[in-house]
């Protein structure tokens, strides 16, 4: 088995997951602190998350022994970051409701709320993106000799 280098492909899906726990760190200091630090957390947000960002670091890590299944986790990972997104929106839609529909009485924790919401899903957004970009691209780069020189180039 020969080892396969990390291109630059690899790290559009190293940003995927950097993206994806930015986003994930959010949503947790935005349940739990200021206008929201009194409700519930909603776990199944928490359990994909830690999902797919474990699933992603172990193909970044084992991608040499993960061979042939990259794209099988990556659409794992996309299915478990895209319900995670929907679940986060879904938690804060009568924020949205109550500053964007009913702007008369809201205290301004309220909207700080919804825009640091607002900035959680964009970094979930764009981590869906950046995976779709990578899998389009692939995590490796493959070896070929060329004069005894080892060259790396994308998939």
């Amino acid at each position: 088995m020969t080892k396969r280098k990390f291109g630059a492909n690899g790290f559009i899906f190293l940003l995927c997951l950097l993206f994806a726990i930015v986003g994930f760190v959010i949503y947790l200091v935005n349940s739990t602190t200021g206008y929201l630090s009194g409700t519930a957390l909603n776990y199944w947000i928490i359990i994909l998350s830690v999902i797919a960002i474990v699933l992603g670091a172990l193909l970044l890590i084992f991608r040499n022994s993960m061979e042939g299944y990259e794209g099988l986790v990556m659409i794992v990972i996309g299915v478990l970051l895209a319900v995670s997104v929907c679940l986060f929106i879904d938690e804060r839609k009568t924020l949205a409701a109550d500053v964007y529909f009913i702007p008369v009485n809201y205290p301004q924790a309220e909207a700080d709320a919804l825009y640091l919401g607002i900035v959680g899903v964009a970094f979930y957004i764009v981590s869906i993106i950046t995976l779709v970009v990578s899998s389009m691209i692939g995590i490796e780069g493959k070896e070929v000799k060329k004069d005894d020189i080892i060259v790396v180039e994308s998939k």
